[in-house]
């Protein structure tokens, strides 16, 4: 019975492995037959081979074969996670893994392994659980501090605190940005750090100190320590903590040696300079996440049609790769792997950097440096995003790569059709505005103008209200004074842009450079997203404007989204949302009809639309976090007179 029911399984492998299959390399003789346990390893090793060489759909077909024919095998779980993951099928690499811990719940690298694609899913509570059992995955090679002091947790009596690093210099770097969090927290905080970082942080964040990660410390000088990025399982939870807990533009450049490189390159003021990187020397995951230089030419086309400069971020540069592209420079007395503060000032000498994921990215990233990062859906921190704009790193968008084993001819192109688009010019804002008191809608326009010195305002408003300083354009429509929402809606619809653009009430304060491209991603429309005061009941008698049928309701059950700051792709939306207002009550022309319109758009687009911050986009003046400031302030709060006197 055993030898029929292995050649009964010799036959099922021929078909199963889509390849001939000697029957003597599965049955040694009649009188010797294979164990089941030894055909279900040569099988495997066919799927690891596939896997190994790219071809992940092959595996994942084997695996199921396998899976078919033992059930119980975490392994076979495990690795067919891997290949959807690498395949961007994050829910089926997800049930894998989990079925992997249902079978071998000790297991320390399936668990850490789910954590990781928990956080890719921004599922924190889950991620930063599995995340903490990396210690015992015995692929995690970072080693850990020798101490008998307690490691710190959020709300203990401990003032001086230790960060030691882990990981790679990426890792390094994101987890810094919740430093200053930390210090809210304790009286002092001493991080061990990779030695080549320690310049470019300790000059953006001075009130901590960084010291050498080989240092030697007196632990009886610190209360409790802290690996970097267990951080994060104290203050990222949901995505909103991002904007609001990590913070921004935390490395920062030796303004003297930006000069002298400058001076060397011969870069002078006006220039346009895009920086490039190509390539990972991560020794697990850097061949997927790369590209050859080959594959930029369109960029590069694109940048010598105009004069541009392009300066070489990419450490390891083979001469015969570079030689084959004397349009780009690189600064000669800078070793890009070792002098990452020589980096960080050829990083402050561009105004775009083209990349990989690679330590250029994060560099430029926390820096504040504009990115168009080439995704290779390898980590889990890209998809912490709204649309495809990092929260980790606002400056930085996103292009992420169709799976693992597709070219990167479309995100290339993604990028030059962007390039076209802004041409490094600043954004479009719109807003609209009808009435003889312009005070606020003038603190707007200028507050715009401040900050995204070249954007392009248009202002929608009807004949008789008067011109604001520093709108570049007037769209004139009837207006009904006493039907302010569908005014509104009508005024941006027939306005009728083709491009993308950010409309804003007249209550805001611009704070930051906006980039509406960035924040739509694939989107057609990302509207703000409450998160302050959800809780309160909502106000049913408003401005004569009476909605019992809302008695009881909280402002986040009634209206999750604000009208105070929208991004759409183009006119269209606007046109939608003109015409869901005009089958409502008519009491919602008068007042929360955008609103209710923007509700209802994006309940029957939930494919087409997204959210942001309320805290980032619309931010209440009393929820001001100054560490983390929003790039856009929303007057309605009890110190919105004073705010606006003072501005």
């Amino acid at each position: 019975m055993a030898k029929a029911r292995l050649r009964r399984v010799a036959a099922w492998a021929e078909s199963r492995l889509g390849r001939e299959t000697k029957r003597e390399r599965l049955l040694v003789s009649d009188n010797k037959p294979q164990s089941i346990h030894d055909m279900a390893n040569y099988i495997f090793s066919e799927a690891v081979k596939r896997a190994n060489a790219d071809q992940f759909d092959e595996a994942v077909g084997v695996y199921n074969n396998i899976i078919d024919l033992a059930r119980a095998v975490p392994v076979a779980y495990s690795q067919r996670g891997r290949c959807h993951w690498e395949m961007r099928r994050w829910f089926q690499a997800k049930q894998d893994f989990e079925e992997s811990i249902r079978l071998d719940p000790k297991n320390d690298d399936y668990a850490w392994t789910l954590g990781l694609i928990n956080l890719q899913l921004n599922r924190f509570k889950e991620g930063w659980a599995g995340y903490e059992r990396r210690w015992g995955s015995k692929v995690f090679k970072s080693p850990r501090i020798s101490t008998s002091k307690p490691q710190w947790t959020l709300g203990s009596d401990a003032k001086k605190v230790l960060v030691w690093c882990e990981q790679g210099i990426g890792d390094q770097i994101i987890y810094s940005s919740l430093l200053p969090e930390l210090k809210k927290h304790v009286e002092e905080v001493t991080v061990m750090i990779d030695a080549r970082l320690s310049l470019p942080l300790s000059r953006a964040m001075p009130q901590i100190k960084f010291i050498h990660h080989d240092a030697r410390v007196k632990m009886d000088e610190h209360d409790a320590h802290i690996p970097i990025a267990s951080l994060g399982s104290y203050f990222i939870n949901s995505l909103n903590d991002i904007p609001a807990k990590a913070a921004r533009n935390y490395m920062q450049a030796d303004p003297k040696r930006v000069n002298k490189i400058k001076r060397e390159l011969g870069i002078k003021d006006g220039d346009i300079v895009i920086g490039l990187s190509w390539a990972s020397t991560a020794s697990a995951i850097g061949k997927h996440k790369s590209c050859a230089l080959k594959d930029m030419e369109p960029i590069l086309a694109w940048g010598k049609e105009r004069g541009y400069k392009f300066l070489s971020l990419q450490y390891g540069i083979p001469q015969e790769e570079m030689s084959a592209y004397p349009e780009i420079m690189f600064v000669k007395d800078v070793d890009m792997f070792f002098d990452i503060d020589g980096v960080c000032a050829a990083i402050q000498l561009c105004d775009r950097i083209v990349s990989v994921s690679n330590a250029s990215v994060h560099m430029a990233g926390a820096m504040g440096k504009p990115v168009y990062l080439l995704d290779a859906n390898k980590l889990w921190y890209w998809y912490n995003r709204i649309g495809f704009e990092s929260l980790w790193y606002p400056s930085l968008k996103i292009y992420p790569r169709d799976n693992m084993t597709a070219p990167w001819d479309k995100q290339i192109k993604r990028i030059v059709e962007d390039f076209n688009r802004t041409e490094f010019k600043q954004p479009t804002f719109v807003f609209f505005h009808v009435g003889d008191d312009i005070f606020q809608p003038q603190k707007m326009v200028s507050s715009i103008r401040a900050t995204n010195p070249k954007a392009n305002i248009i202002m929608c408003t009807d004949t008789e209200t008067p011109h604001l300083l520093g709108v570049d354009r007037r769209h004139e429509a009837p207006a009904d004074r006493k039907r302010l929402m569908i005014s509104r809606l009508a005024g941006f619809a027939t306005l009728g842009l083709e491009e993308p653009a950010i409309y804003l009430d007249t209550d805001m304060l611009v704070n930051d450079e906006i980039d509406p491209v960035a924040i739509l991603g694939d989107k057609d429309a990302v509207f703000c997203r409450r998160e302050f005061d959800r809780d309160l009941n909502i106000n049913t008698e408003i401005n004569g404007v009476s909605m019992p049928e809302y008695e009881g309701k909280t402002l986040d059950q009634v209206y999750p989204f604000i009208a105070c700051a929208t991004v759409t792709r183009d006119h269209k939306p606007w046109v939608k949302m003109l015409e869901l207002l005009t089958f409502l009550d008519p009491k919602f022309q008068i007042w929360y009809g955008d609103q209710e319109a923007i509700k209802l758009y994006a309940t029957m687009n939930p494919e087409g639309t997204a959210g942001m911050g309320e805290s980032v986009y619309g931010c209440l003046p009393e929820m001001i976090n100054p560490e983390t400031p929003p790039k856009i302030v929303h007057f309605k709060g009890p110190d919105r007179k004073k705010l606006f006197e003072a501005s």
